[in-house]
């Protein structure tokens, strides 16, 4: 339940990032808000610290993300996120 919470905060990151980037930012709201960050308001005591490989193995394996290139050059470039990919 944490990584579709963290895939739905992904989803609306705060402006373009590379996805590096946007796991930065998730981990360091994580860190500072602890996993409350995730679920705003909910207080899920069952949540526990999924691991930043745990989160690109499910980013992955999102059939409908968007992810666009630098200068729109697929090679070479990392991928920004864009967000609207989930559903969660």
């Amino acid at each position: 339940r944490a990584i579709a919470d963290a895939l739905s905060l992904l989803s609306r990151p705060p402006g373009r990032m590379a996805l590096g980037e946007a796991l930065d930012w998730l981990e360091a709201e994580i860190d500072q808000k602890g996993l409350d960050a995730l679920s705003p308001g909910m207080h899920n005591g069952f949540f526990s610290r999924p691991r930043r490989q745990e989160f690109l193995a499910a980013v992955s394996r999102l059939r409908g993300a968007r992810f666009e290139t630098d200068s729109g050059v697929a090679e070479g470039k990392r991928p920004k996120v864009v967000g609207g990919g989930g559903g969660g």
